[in-house]
């Protein structure tokens, strides 16, 4: 297991022209970095080598700057200064995440001694050809939108002064209503959104105790399609318990959360592997499925009953299935947990509270 982070950089380069743009309505740019971790952009996985934390060449703010003013350097510009308030850069660490860059900038211009918003962009993008060609995509998209929404005729709109444009993103997680929760009802949150709308199923009955390995396991005194094999549990993103929050790692080992800069943090345990080898695993111990209701209205008893013989193949097959890939869990559980690395290295653990996505470090 590699023991620590290489670091690499990246420079942003204008290879293309601004499609569909006759005219730039600004000349200057100021971009803050409000980002929550603005550290990096990327966390670059390599299993024969150490993973790689991406940056910019120079800070974000600058590298920016200097790449908007090179795009638009073509163009007509108006002699005007913006301001962008940059939220979101950053490619996801979680497996179904890890391709996406989602990105997330506001645009102000001054008018009247005050700024006003002109323009604001909240998009994933996947990922294409490489980081820096997917990075420039973003920019290129928010610089061609700005000047296409450009307008100063709306006299109602908010101001803003610049003070208040260089404020990290996590002050706007404090309205989040899980955030804003103090004392938590036991209950288990299904999803993501449930977690962060803090929208509990507490109906189900359920304990949990501390084990020699640091980690917590459930009991569930009701089933409720939680319950799966061998101590594994399916449909929980998180559970709240005696006034405290536990997340599953691995399907079935529990840690709390703790609330901290408006967002929650969570420390894997040496029992357990690194976040590095847990990561890309996130989401393998959970089922997704649906459930169908047939319509046996006008069936007649013939067809009926070969309705049936194929619902009992179907029913024997897909019980093989799911016993082979029970088998193959528990095969690449016990890998996982073998792979214990007894390093402080990618156990310290939080969430973007704007996407659900898990930082490591």
């Amino acid at each position: 297991m590699p023991a620590q982070f290489s670091y690499g950089s990246i420079k942003l380069i204008a290879t293309k022209k601004l499609k569909h743009v006759l005219k730039v309505p600004f000349n200057q740019v100021v971009v803050f970095d409000n980002r929550f971790d603005s550290t990096h952009f990327l966390v670059d996985r390599n299993a024969l080598l150490p993973p790689e934390k991406d940056s910019f060449s120079m800070p974000a703010s600058k590298e920016i700057k200097n790449y908007i003013e090179r795009i638009i350097a073509p163009f007509p510009k108006d002699n005007r200064l913006v301001y962008i308030s940059l939220k979101q850069l950053r490619f996801g660490n979680l497996n179904n995440f890890s391709h996406l860059l989602f990105f997330t900038a506001d645009i102000f211009t001054p008018r009247n001694q005050k700024l006003i918003k002109i323009f604001s962009l909240q998009k994933t993008y996947f990922f294409r050809h490489s980081y820096e060609a997917t990075i420039t995509r973003a920019l290129n998209d928010f610089v061609k939108k700005t000047c296409r929404k450009y307008s100063l005729d709306d006299n109602s709109r908010k101001t803003y002064a610049v003070e208040e444009l260089n404020k990290n993103v996590s002050t706007e997680w404090a309205s989040l209503p899980i955030v804003a929760q103090n004392n938590y009802v036991d209950g288990i949150f299904r999803t993501w959104s449930e977690f962060r709308d803090n929208k509990i199923d507490s109906c189900t009955q359920f304990g949990l105790e501390l084990e020699r390995d640091s980690t917590y396991r459930i009991n569930l005194l009701q089933n409720h399609n939680y319950q799966k094999w061998n101590g594994q549990v399916e449909n929980i993103f998180a559970v709240a318990y005696s006034g405290s929050l536990y997340i599953p790692i691995l399907g079935k080992y529990f840690v709390p959360l703790e609330k901290m800069n408006n967002t929650f943090y969570f420390y894997v345990p040496h029992s357990l592997p690194s976040m590095f080898t847990i990561i890309p695993n996130w989401n393998l111990f959970e089922d997704v499925g649906s459930s169908v209701q047939p319509d046996f209205s006008g069936m007649d008893a013939r067809a009926f009953l070969v309705f049936v013989g194929v619902i009992v193949v179907v029913a024997i097959t897909v019980a093989i299935v799911r016993s082979i890939e029970k088998n193959k869990l528990r095969k690449k559980e016990a890998e996982l947990v073998s792979e214990g690395y007894p390093g402080e290295n990618f156990r310290n653990c939080f969430f973007d509270m704007g996407t659900g996505d898990v930082i490591y470090h």
